[in-house]
């Protein structure tokens, strides 16, 4: 994860694994309008105190949310965006900021082994929630996802412990991330009865010109119009297509692995069922009328 600061007079190429949310906060301008959503008390800030963190998708190798930035070398702020409430991102953070932590002594020059205390730039996780889902607290634990407490210790303090901050509209209303969350959410709802390719588009295009019309993105959505309609096709495809392996193809593999009672047998069945639903799901985007690099981009396989 090596840092790379991005003039916001440069044009950045989208990956075709961004999505919007990383394509969107990959401008400086609107990083720092980010960062005014999440902590509106600071005011004293310039382009030159922000960079943008290349975080490697380490778990997966698919379409990702994941933002990291630093600021003026003193905080590391990590920030995903989910439609769909994942209870394991603070498991994930821990990865992630491993990852960064390494880079940056690396990168720095830190002796982690000398006789002097080495200092770190502070940590803040952040998970942008545009769902429906209400939430009593608002805070994802590490120590959540512990098996348990070793009984004799439960009154001493928790040895590893990560906290991830859950952001909802209603949190930062009048910012930017607002806006990208309303983004979604109308989205959501024009191509909640798409079932084809391009009811898909038409449902995204009517977004598009609605939160224009609202002013919605609408600075962005006008000089990035191309991009946003090529990044939400693609990562909308990849989203289904995960859904699809892991609903219908993995939870039988992993079964018929449970039945074989051995943790090989689990795995290979998941294997197995991962494969089939690959299968399943190319075949199902060449009836469709995907072309045959995006059947590749999206599942790996040539037809």
């Amino acid at each position: 994860m090596q840092p790379n600061q991005v003039p916001s007079n440069k044009r950045v190429k989208h990956n075709v694994k961004d999505s919007l949310f990383t394509f969107l906060f990959h401008d400086i301008k609107y990083v720092k309008q980010l960062y005014a959503g999440l902590y509106p008390e600071e005011k004293d800030y310039t382009d030159e105190d922000f960079q943008i963190l290349t975080l490697e998708n380490i778990m997966v190798n698919n379409v990702y949310n994941d933002l990291g930035i630093m600021v003026k070398d003193k905080l590391i702020i990590l920030v995903e965006a989910q439609s769909t409430y994942n209870p394991n991102m603070s498991m994930r953070y821990l990865i992630y900021i491993a990852h960064t932590y390494y880079n940056y002594i690396l990168d720095h020059g830190v002796n982690i082994f000398g006789t002097v205390r080495a200092k770190f730039p502070w940590p803040e996780f952040f998970l942008v929630y545009t769902g429906e889902r209400n939430f009593g607290e608002k805070i994802l634990r590490l120590s959540d996802c512990y098996m348990e407490q070793v009984p004799d210790k439960k009154s001493q303090e928790i040895p590893l412990e990560l906290l991830v901050h859950i952001i909802t509209k209603a949190d930062v209303e009048h910012s930017i991330l607002a806006e990208y969350m309303s983004f979604c959410q109308i989205y959501d709802k024009y191509s909640q009865s798409a079932d084809t390719r391009e009811k898909r588009l038409y449902a995204l295009k009517q977004t598009i010109v609605y939160c224009i019309e609202q002013n919605i993105l609408k600075e962005f959505l006008m000089q990035k119009e191309r991009e946003v309609q090529e990044i939400m096709m693609q990562v909308f495809t990849q989203e289904q297509a995960m859904e699809m392996v892991l609903t219908e193809e993995y939870n039988k593999g992993r079964e018929e692995g449970m039945e074989k009672g051995m943790e090989k047998g689990r795995e290979e069945g998941r294997e197995e069922g991962m494969e089939k639903g690959k299968l399943s799901i190319a075949e199902r985007m060449k009836q469709m009328g995907y072309s045959l690099d995006e059947i590749y981009k999206i599942t790996g396989l040539m037809l």
